[in-house]
């Protein structure tokens, strides 16, 4: 959809450019006091005055633009995530927090592949750059958990870069090693070992079944004969 205030819809790589510019955008708009929860649903006297009844209708009418900003600023695949809170901005909010800052070694991985990955662009100045660097690195703090200290930051860059050095062919191991609850770089060794092992004895057990085979080829005519590439 077209967008007035150059926001790109939330996808599922920009969450952390997005809720930076989502927020200036709802602050903008004087509703982002409802969604960050600093502003709460005033209570009303026993005898509600017309003043108390006007700045309740107020929040309400805050409270409903706020999911109608964040809803028309997801993309379509986003829009799930949201689906069963869609009347509260703040369970909103906190439920797209929620996926896209799981504190996942799978979600730190791409968050350095992404940083070490930054190029200046055609065009781009100094400063921007500089920007673009210094929110990659806040992406990669806020996906860290809290027990996380520089042992571990030691462990998880060596586990991240052994990962990122594999070619294309190991992409299913790769993503088996993401899908970890943590990348301990035993653990990471361990699985490099014995994918090794594996890849060795397929490559040994192929010429055996070449061999195996070589009686039941000389029968077949040969339109039907079968070559094996070892």
């Amino acid at each position: 959809m077209a967008n007035d205030h150059q926001i790109p819809l939330l996808n599922t790589t920009n969450y952390n450019t997005w809720s930076g510019l989502m927020t200036a955008y709802l602050q903008s708009k004087g509703i982002w006091c409802i969604v960050s929860s600093a502003k709460t649903q005033p209570l009303l006297s026993d005898i509600p005055t017309a003043g108390e009844q006007a700045v309740l209708e107020l929040y309400h009418e805050n409270h409903d633009k706020a999911c109608g900003m964040i809803y028309l600023h997801l993309d379509n695949d986003q829009k799930i995530y949201v689906k069963a809170v869609k009347d509260d901005p703040i369970q909103m909010w906190e439920a797209l927090k929620a996926v896209h800052q799981q504190k996942h070694p799978g979600n730190r991985f791409n968050a350095y592949d992404d940083l070490f990955s930054i190029q200046k662009e055609e065009g781009e100045n100094l400063q921007t750059l500089i920007n673009r660097v210094e929110q990659a690195v806040l992406l990669i703090q806020q996906l860290r958990p809290k027990d996380f200290d520089l042992t571990k930051l030691d462990e998880e860059l060596a586990s991240l870069t052994l990962i990122r050095a594999l070619p294309n062919e190991y992409n299913a191991f790769a993503l088996s090693l993401l899908l970890l609850d943590k990348l301990d770089k035993a653990i990471i060794h361990q699985a490099f070992v014995t994918e090794n092992i594996q890849l060795c004895r397929r490559a040994s057990d192929m010429p055996a079944v070449a061999t195996a085979f070589q009686p039941l080829l000389h029968h077949l005519p040969p339109s039907q004969s079968v070559h094996f590439a070892i």
